[in-house]
């Protein structure tokens, strides 16, 4: 595929493109409070609380199909170590997928449109339903340039999508302060891949090829997907699930709670998330010593972790009160939280390794045990601040430990034949 490059060779990532995947991913976040701000300030108190409910559920849904881009970043890589592998191509069987959630959504909106989005009509229904089916495309060609280690053009993509959606709801702010106006403008951006087909290097992603053929990377995209929903549970949706469990007195009192819990998660899964690409382009390569290097970034988790439990417990609660004046935390409950995040951390990470390794089904039920067990947790009736750090604790440790369990089964495991020799075609099949 000359459009896009790549080989066995190249290394996974550098110190260039990891800074465009650190800069990609920080646009991103950053126009996303920049969003947040704008809606908030042109939209009525209403509207406001209205688009957030719209919000949530879209990226709820985008949470969902995110295994999308991790196994089409997986695939791909595999056929970068062997050209001889490939097979079906990923675009259009995401597309697929992509269009049969969306008819389901469509489809089973009048059942959930009264309880989420009281008072809505169609619109906002449709905006998700046609969102979803168009994103799970841009995570195809996302994660095909991961695989085929294109960092500067995929982390383009990224910041590209975040800054897209910024100028598409200014816009509709601009033109009509209309709330289906506003929402649309969200929802259109999960077209933005489409135009920038125009580059060589997207195109070259739209044509990749899996590692198996199309009717295998269904199985694939749908185990990738339950992780996703996993998942969602715990990062996207992790205060909407706690809400379920917490009476409308004890939710209101503990704004504080809620706030700290919303900031402390960014501190290790933002930078893990934005370089799982990485860690599953790097664990494909049965050359590299695998297991050596996820005992370092373990290591290097939980260090991070600590440390930076360490800050929040002594100027977390200052510095949070210069942003929010009302914030009333103790330091030691804000370090809690911080060292709470590290087992999810985990989670992302051993995942993202379990999925290199093609152990679909275990990543999987690593997600959902650990959003199982979280959730259960989370109905023992502990105090909230109590339950919030249990609950964040224990599902992911849970969860870390079965993904490390296959891991460990993986790597032990003699290999059956030679990897791949680089630069030579392996046997067609």
């Amino acid at each position: 595929m000359s459009e896009l490059g790549g080989g066995p060779d190249q290394p996974v990532i550098d110190r260039r493109g990891a800074l465009w995947v650190a800069s990609g991913s920080a646009v991103a976040g950053v126009v996303g409070l920049a969003i947040m701000v704008v809606t908030a300030r042109v939209l009525t108190d209403a509207d406001f609380a209205q688009f957030m409910t719209f919000w949530s559920l879209l990226f709820a849904g985008y949470a969902v199909v995110t295994g999308v881009n991790y196994e089409s970043a997986r695939a791909t890589g595999a056929v970068v170590l062997d050209p001889g592998r490939a097979r079906g191509r990923v675009l259009p069987v995401a597309l697929g997928i992509g269009a049969t959630l969306g008819l389901v959504v469509a489809a089973s909106g009048p059942w959930w449109r009264p309880v989420l989005m009281p008072g809505r009509g169609t619109v906002a229904v449709l905006a998700v339903a046609l969102s979803l089916a168009a994103y799970t495309g841009y995570l195809a060609v996302v994660g095909a340039l991961m695989g085929h280690r294109r960092w500067h053009v995929s982390a383009s993509m990224v910041g590209a999508d975040g800054v897209v959606r910024l100028v598409l709801v200014v816009v509709a702010l601009a033109l009509a302060t209309n709330l289906d106006a506003v929402e649309v403008a969200v929802a259109a951006t999960a077209l933005m891949w489409v135009v920038a087909l125009v580059a060589r290097p997207v195109r070259g992603a739209a044509k990749a090829r899996a590692d198996v053929p199309a009717g295998r990377l269904v199985l694939n995209y749908a185990q990738a997907m339950a992780a996703g929903v996993g998942s969602a549970a715990l990062v996207v949706g992790f205060l909407a699930l706690l809400r379920t469990t917490t009476d409308q007195a004890t939710w209101d009192a503990n704004a504080s709670l809620i706030l700290a819990v919303t900031l402390t998660r960014g501190v290790l899964l933002m930078p893990l998330n934005a370089f799982q690409g990485a860690a599953i382009g790097y664990f494909l390569d049965a050359r590299r010593p695998r297991a050596a290097s996820l005992v370092r970034l373990a290591g290097l988790v939980v260090g991070v972790g600590s440390v930076a439990a360490v800050a929040a417990g002594l100027v977390g609660p200052a510095l949070v009160r210069l942003l929010v004046p009302g914030f009333g935390m103790s330091g030691w409950m804000l370090a809690a939280l911080v060292l709470a995040v590290v087992p999810l951390a985990l989670l992302v990470l051993f995942g993202a390794v379990t999925l290199a390794l093609g152990k679909h089904l275990a990543y999987a039920a690593g997600w959902l045990v650990a959003a199982g067990v979280a959730y259960t947790v989370m109905r023992l009736g502990l105090r909230l601040d109590l339950s919030v750090v249990a609950a964040l604790a224990a599902g992911p440790s849970v969860g870390a430990a079965l993904h490390l369990s296959v891991i460990w089964t993986s790597l032990r495991r003699p290999a059956t034949s030679a990897p791949p020799t680089p630069g030579r075609r392996g046997p067609s099949r």
